[in-house]
């Protein structure tokens, strides 16, 4: 037993490279035997390192989140003005900014109530109950309990529920696909491996890792980790401390700043310039009051919740299912998609591509478990019945197997390894369906690499089939077959034939397996390896890969042609990686493929330098994943991430839209994203690049919209002070304007179809400003032709005589009209309306807002909310009119413009 008394010398937390280390000073070091702890030390170590779970961190409460949304400037300027409109004793003021505010501030809340799912996630991948040695008996305990120093027993089907260094093994093999990205059950073993402690964790082939599942054979491992000091526990303060801000709220952000400052600057330079000519300071309040109203869109956020619904739902359609709103406008600005690639970019299904047999190379058509597909020679289909060497390789593809073919709701899967599934799928392709009796067995080791198995023909016939590496198989086999079944023997030639034929699979990143027999077994009932070796006919040879997914190509394609890099993020080896991208057209002769241990060795700032050659990144683990991402940002990217895997997690939280595959995706994954692919096809992502980006634009059409309102707002106001004249609109019209008229407006338009060119242009630049400066001076265009409209009216009725209700509302009328006809301008910034298809929804609007109108002038109760009084209908058309000529004005402009560029184009 091991001294009770004293801490072990490493513990969980240390970063010691436990699989350097002999299981003998693994043990050693954490002052346990293989007998285990006892019960009084297991408890000793358990109150001073914590139970073996995953930490949550606390998030912010639910009156914070709701807090959070007054921190926007242009709020706390309507705040301002609505504490002055309560001094002013301008009660219907008040009630109606109060009203606005707290509007706002109820969308924002219910629009920040996300679920927090990744944690909660990895915390149900871990294993509720374990078995462990304690002082030398087996017992079952909560997972919680497993402390560093615990003997943990491995079976097959078992969860892992801690970090483990395994110190014995038989056939052990587990699954670390969602952990790791390696597509194949990894073989363990108990042996310690040589180097300086940077390893990635595919390569620690004597490690168990927490969550990954076992899939066959048993084995023990002692704990040298637990809780969140696990690898999966990293992965868990990673999700928790990454980056969420989008890019649209990021600009969102930036455009309420540099506006709110704007605006506290026209409102101090107006009431310091309307005192100095004299107005009473009481009236210049009132009328700051009105100007902070008129300058302030507050129609924005909720439009801009409007133009994400509608994202989520169009995406949805397309199979795109939206979790963060801001991730619509966000995909459509992305510059970099870093992709996973095992069950992303590829099937997640090992496919027999080829088969050597003799000197012959054949290729097997079809990809994936469905067993539909031809096997050809030179182009020309051959059978089994044809070739009987092939069925040898097909009886032995089937036989030598312990993987289940089926069927399940019209798709194709495989129960067990994925490798023995490409083989059974291979035999259905030759349709080799022969049952034959299976008498003994030799399982397969990762010390031997090859397995076999002695079956019974139906006639009665013993033969042994076999499986494994070919530098194992080759030394045992004493003759081959050809295609047409004569068995010949081997010479110099003939073997190194077949190992060039196995270097040219491998340097196609073809996993390669040899198949053999042994016929006219003579000793029944029994199977050996010395048997075996001398006796076997080598059929063939076969190589298989996790093929592409043909959907992915044109997909990666129509990325690259928007402008947009897609680059390989995964934990599979170099080579096979390599070969799936140059398929995929990811890798091309100016880019480069980095590995983990190329990562290891660069700084932050060398990476930097690096990240945009490189296309493809192998072997790599969950930080490593971080770094390139983090590096893409610094570099000015807005990255997207696909994955489906734990080891995924961090990269989705911390990418600017983390996009997680819906089918084969863990619940970590799918927590952490901010989209989820319904069909896990990568195709998809460029069916919602596309609608992001037709929403990314429609964003900024609504945003330079109702900023073009508020710039005409401000003008009007600042110039009514500045020509002495008293306001054309009170406070409660602006409002009425900027939330009623304008509102009809600004939804319509996020319902713009996009534009022809969407998936052949770049991503707009990340450092654009929501408007930019060309859309600047377009807004300002608009905006203060808006003013200098409505003051024109305003000052002519009254120079007319006509009393100021009077007056203001034919101003009202004609400022409202101008938002009408303005929003058909925006519509597009480059194309005159008739080069565009109709939207019936701005049309409705249209007749919505004539109504809207109509009601605000003539109806009685309106009249006193707002202060208008009727006027003559030709008044009414003569506004509609003078609404109606900023658009004329603007579509002439487009029409002249888009006729140079064309003659510039042409002469070019």
């Amino acid at each position: 037993m091991p001294s009770q008394h004293r801490t072990p010398h490493h513990s969980a937390s240390t970063n010691t490279p436990w699989f350097t280390l002999p299981p003998d000073a693994v043990l050693s070091s954490l002052d346990t035997t293989e007998s285990g702890l006892d019960f009084k030390e297991s408890r000793r170590r358990l109150a001073t390192h914590g139970p073996n779970q995953l930490a949550v961190k606390r998030g912010r409460s639910r009156l914070a989140i709701f807090l959070e949304q007054f921190k926007s400037p242009l709020i706390l300027i309507l705040l301002a003005a609505a504490v002055i409109a309560f001094f002013m004793e301008k009660g219907l003021d008040v009630y109606v900014i109060l009203a606005i505010v707290f509007i706002n501030a109820t969308l924002g809340y219910v629009l920040e109530q996300r679920a927090a799912g990744a944690i909660a996630a990895l915390q149900r991948l871990t294993s509720s109950r374990a078995r462990v040695m304690r002082a030398g008996r087996v017992e079952e305990i909560p997972a919680s309990e497993v402390v560093a120093g615990d003997i943990l027993l491995l079976e097959s089907g078992d969860r892992v529920a801690a970090d483990a260094r395994i110190i014995h093994a038989s056939e052990l093999a587990i699954a670390e696909a969602e952990l790791t990205g390696e597509s194949l059950p990894v073989p363990k073993d108990s042996k310690a491996i040589e180097g300086e402690g940077h390893l990635p964790l595919g390569d620690q082939v004597n490690m168990a890792f927490m969550s990954t599942a076992v899939v066959s054979g048993r084995g023990r491992a002692v704990v040298v980790a637990t809780g969140m000091d696990t690898e999966v526990g990293k992965i868990t303060s990673d999700v928790a401390e990454a980056s969420t801000e989008t890019p649209v709220q990021r600009k969102l952000a930036d455009f309420g700043r540099r506006l709110g400052i704007i605006v506290v600057m026209i409102i101090g330079t107006v009431l310091a310039l309307g005192v100095a000519l004299g107005h009473p300071f009481a009236e210049m309040f009132y009328v700051a009051i009105s100007l902070a109203v008129a300058a302030i869109p507050e129609g924005l956020p909720i439009v801009v919740s409007v133009l994400f619904a509608i994202g989520v739902t169009r995406m949805a359609r397309r199979k795109a299912m939206i979790r963060r709103l801001p991730a619509v406008e966000g995909l459509g600005s992305a510059t970099i998609i870093c992709s996973d690639k095992t069950g992303t970019l590829t099937r997640n299904a090992m496919t027999v591509e080829q088969i050597s047999m003799g000197s012959q190379i054949l290729a097997v058509e079809g990809a994936g478990y469905e067993p539909s597909g031809r096997v050809l020679a030179n182009g020309i289909p051959v059978t089994a019945e044809q070739a009987r060497g092939l069925r040898w390789l097909a009886a032995c593809a089937r036989l030598c197997n312990d993987s289940i073919l089926e069927q399940v709701d019209g798709e194709w899967r495989v129960l067990g390894d994925p490798t023995e599934g490409a083989l059974r799928v291979l035999s259905e392709k030759l349709q080799f369906h022969e049952e034959w009796d299976r008498i003994d067995e030799i399982p397969f080791s990762s010390e031997r690499k090859w397995m076999a198995t002695l079956n019974r023909a139906p006639d009665g016939e013993l033969v042994a089939f076999t499986k494994g590496a070919l530098e194992r198989l080759l030394p045992m086999a004493s003759h081959y077959q050809a295609i047409d079944g004569t068995i010949l023997e081997f010479d110099e030639a003939a073997r190194a034939s077949l190992l060039n034929a196995g270097h040219g699979m491998a340097e196609q990143a073809l996993r390669t397996l040899a198949l053999g027999v042994v016929r006219a077994v003579d000793h029944p009932g029994v199977l050996s390896a010395d048997y075996v070796h001398g006796r076997l006919v080598l059929v063939g040879l076969v190589g298989m890969i996790d093929p592409p997914r043909p959907e992915a190509i044109p997909a990666v394609r129509a990325c690259q042609t928007a402008g947009i890099r897609v680059a390989m993020i995964t934990g599979d080896h170099r080579a096979t990686a390599a070969a799936i991208a140059r398929q995929l057209g990811i890798l091309r002769e100016r880019h480069i493929v980095m590995e983990a241990a190329d990562l290891e060795k660069m700084t932050d700032d060398e990476l930097e330098n690096v990240v945009q050659r490189a296309a493809v990144y192998a072997r790599v683990n969950p930080s490593h994943k971080m770094r390139i991402v983090k590096a893409l940002q610094r570099k000015g990217a807005i990255v997207a991430m696909t994955g489906d895997g734990v080891n995924d997690a961090p990269a989705l939280s911390q990418a600017d839209i983390g996009i997680a595959m819906g089918i084969t995706g863990t619940e970590v994954a799918k927590g952490a994203a901010d989209m989820v692919l319904a069909d896990d096809n990568f195709a998809t992502i460029v069916a919602a690049v596309e609608e992001g980006r037709a929403i990314s634009d429609n964003l900024r059409k609504v945003a330079e919209y109702l900023t073009a309102t508020c710039v005409g707002n401000i003008a009007m106001v600042a110039g009514s002070i500045v020509l002495g004249l008293p306001l054309p609109l009170t406070a409660v019209m602006l409002l009425w304007i900027n939330l009623v008229a304008t509102g009809v407006f600004d939804k319509p338009l996020a319902l713009e179809q996009g534009d022809p060119d969407l998936m052949t242009r770049p991503p707009r630049p990340p450092g654009d400003p929501l408007i930019t400066r060309a859309a600047f001076v377009r807004v300002m265009c608009m905006g203060l032709g808006m003013a200098a409209g409505t003051l024109a009216i305003f000052a002519w009725e009254l120079s007319m005589g006509t009393p100021i209700e009077h007056a203001r509302t034919e101003a009202f009328t004609v400022n409202a009209t101008f938002q009408a006809f303005s929003a058909f301008a925006f519509r597009s910034a480059e194309r005159p309306l008739y080069q565009l298809p109709p939207n019936r929804w701005l049309f409705g609007a249209a007749l919505i807002a004539f109504f809207i109108q109509l009601l605000a002038v003539y109806w009685e109760p309106l009249q006193l909310l707002l202060g208008t009084v009727p006027i003559a209908a030709w008044e009414f058309a003569m506004a509609a009119a003078e609404g109606l000529s900023l658009l004329v004005a603007a579509e002439i402009y487009k029409v002249v413009r888009w006729r140079f560029r064309r003659l510039e184009k042409t002469e070019a």
